[in-house]
């Protein structure tokens, strides 16, 4: 597991909640997202995350990558992808406290690729993170398999019907982050 600290004062956030990178915050792409110039934002995560960050609530990214694990980047490529991500964002003080990111294969079986939850479990301790009443926000089913593990409440954004997302996932279900955080902060 690669865990990368973005922010260090994490007492300001009354909540932290857990976010997928590609699919919800970036446009996912079929062969991964291979080069800094295959980065696109989704437009509307950035209006999301700033919704986040005025409602004092901070993120910590979780991010399967199995691109290291299958050799097309190498670790170092893969944190520089993402770091540009963080970088595009263009917010200033973003709430983004750290990224998580599992380098491995499917098929390693490793506690930290999602649906496994080692990633949540060490962000939870390393930043206080209660689960109960807490939610992850990703696109694909392992997001929300990892999230009703975690006993987090499981957000699912983009379109479930191609994903294979049943409705009996006990998910919520909306168009985009922004849709969630909607939902997530107070109006």
């Amino acid at each position: 597991m690669i865990i990368i600290e973005h922010l260090f004062q994490v007492s300001q956030y009354k909540k932290i909640i857990f976010l997928d990178r590609d699919g919800v915050i970036n446009v996912n792409r079929p062969n991964y997202v291979r080069l800094k110039s295959d980065i696109e934002i989704i437009k509307t995560a950035v209006d999301a995350l700033i919704q986040f960050r005025n409602n004092n609530i901070g993120i910590v990214i979780i991010t399967n990558q199995q691109a290291i694990g299958k050799n097309i980047l190498s670790i170092e490529e893969a944190v520089g992808i993402h770091l540009e991500v963080i970088k595009k964002l263009n917010i200033k003080d973003n709430s983004i406290i750290a990224s998580m990111i599992c380098p491995h294969l499917e098929s390693k079986n490793c506690l930290c690729r999602k649906p496994g939850i080692k990633m949540i479990q060490t962000a939870s301790e390393m930043f206080g993170v209660e689960m109960k009443n807490n939610f992850f926000i990703g696109d694909s089913l392992t997001d929300i398999l990892a999230a009703k593990k975690a006993d987090l409440t499981p957000i699912c954004v983009g379109n479930s019907v191609d994903k294979k997302i049943p409705i009996s996932s006990n998910a919520l279900f909306f168009d985009d982050l922004l849709g969630a955080s909607n939902y997530i902060c107070p109006q």
